[in-house]
């Protein structure tokens, strides 16, 4: 039913529980919600946060990052999905942990003479709200496997853009 028709009592219903033990826990939706929320950002961080086997093809890791966001925000949206993604954009914390990462995987590529002299800051931003707004626009329209299909397609040509021509 979305977010907008959420309320403590269908919460009550749900869970099985009263009022009290409810209020014994929480003030308000909002705090539900917001907890709801952390444990997600908890979750989607520990699956994405591993780190670069030099092994492995930097280019590919990449696809596989942007891939295993796609799968995440699929295994998610049942789990109120337009909140997390509302709130996602307001979240400061988030915000920084986000662009910290992907301006690390930038400057690591740059230093490693993988891709072209680029604005890591200016640049991840970019891919952070592109990479967002395909999740959330993607969960809504198209079947899980077509989304894959698509957003390694076109991040791949992304990729292609900054590499490094040798």
């Amino acid at each position: 039913e979305g977010i907008t028709k959420l309320n403590v009592s269908k919460i009550l219903k749900k869970l099985g529980i009263s009022n009290r033990v409810f209020y014994n826990r929480f003030n308000n939706l909002e705090e539900v919600l917001e907890e709801v929320y952390n444990k997600i950002v908890i979750q989607i961080r520990e699956k994405l946060n591993h780190e670069y086997d030099e092994k492995q093809d930097f280019f590919e890791y990449l696809l596989d990052l942007v891939e295993n966001s796609l799968l995440l925000s699929y295994e998610l949206k049942t789990q109120l999905n337009l909140y997390i993604f509302g709130s996602d954009a307001y979240s400061q914390y988030n915000y920084e942990w986000y662009i910290d990462r992907i301006t690390k995987l930038l400057n690591y590529a740059k230093e490693n003479d993988l891709i072209i002299d680029v604005d890591s800051e200016v640049f991840g931003y970019t891919v952070w709200c592109a990479i967002r707004g395909y999740n959330a626009d993607a969960v809504i329209r198209m079947e899980k496997e077509e989304a894959i299909k698509q957003i390694r397609y076109s991040f791949n040509l992304l990729l292609q853009g900054i590499k490094k021509q040798k």
